[in-house]
């Protein structure tokens, strides 16, 4: 009989995590390009993988779209005065993950009527 500890199971589950956020790390890179270091944008990821899953967005896909809206909009969005609709589609614990990135994405868009958020800089 195979036997797996909690321990291996930890690591496992670390290595699939690290992976999935390099991909969204590799995918944030090609999309602002040069925005951040690497050491800037692997906490980047891991902040706004946190964030998703405080507020019970654990799926892959949906965490990305967390993320991405994370990059496009401002890592405080949702506590934003302008983002009370944001706040309270991360608020409902009634409302499944993938319910929330899609209601957010929805959200967020909606008031720039889909065009990215661009950083701008000086110099």
């Amino acid at each position: 009989m195979l036997v797996i500890r909690k321990a291996q199971l930890a690591a496992l589950a670390r290595s699939l995590r690290d992976r999935f956020e390099k991909r969204l790390e590799q995918r944030i890179s090609a999309r602002w390009p040069g925005r951040w270091t690497d050491a800037e944008l692997e906490a980047f990821v891991e902040r706004g993988v946190q964030a998703a899953e405080a507020h019970g967005i654990r799926e892959a896909d949906s965490v990305a779209t967390v993320v991405v809206l994370r990059a496009d909009f401002g890592e405080a969005f949702e506590l934003s005065p302008d983002d009370d609709d944001a706040l309270a589609i991360l608020a409902d614990a009634s409302l499944p993950g993938q319910v929330k990135a899609q209601l957010l994405e929805e959200c967020l868009t909606l008031r720039t009527a889909g065009r990215r958020i661009e950083l701008v800089t000086r110099g």
